[in-house]
């Protein structure tokens, strides 16, 4: 996963053929127990909702509705990554939206990890949203 990372640090264009089984890759890894693993799949794919926000952005929605807590709590801390540098206006209505629904969770990692992601989308577009 490290490696994925940094491959996407460096130049996250050179996976965009790949980005369907990464996508796939990553899902299976939001509900595994090790935090770390976690919060790393959250990283990449929020770093990769930036950058190829019309291609994953039904995914992350998708998986912000399932039935798996560490999977919602994983997928909401990925848009937390994404926050600065997520430019598409509808991308953060929508997410917004699905982030806003989950503060009725009674899962705590979920409305922290939900918390997170609102706090670094208003932060990062503030002036967009006046």
């Amino acid at each position: 996963m490290n490696t994925i990372r940094e491959i996407i640090i460096a130049d996250s264009k050179c996976l965009e053929t790949y980005i369907d089984e990464l996508i796939n890759l990553l899902v299976s890894h939001t509900s595994v127990e090790s935090q770390q693993i976690r919060n790393i799949v959250a990283e990449i794919v929020g770093r990769l909702l930036a950058d190829f926000p019309e291609t994953i952005f039904d995914t992350i929605s998708s998986e912000l509705k399932s039935n798996n807590n560490l999977t919602i709590a994983t997928m909401a801390r990925s848009v937390k990554f994404a926050g600065s540098r997520l430019k598409h206006q509808m991308t953060l209505q929508f997410l917004t939206d699905d982030l806003i629904a989950l503060r009725n969770s009674t899962d705590i990692e979920v409305k922290k990890s939900a918390l997170e992601a609102l706090t670094s989308i208003i932060h990062s577009n503030w002036v967009a949203m006046k």
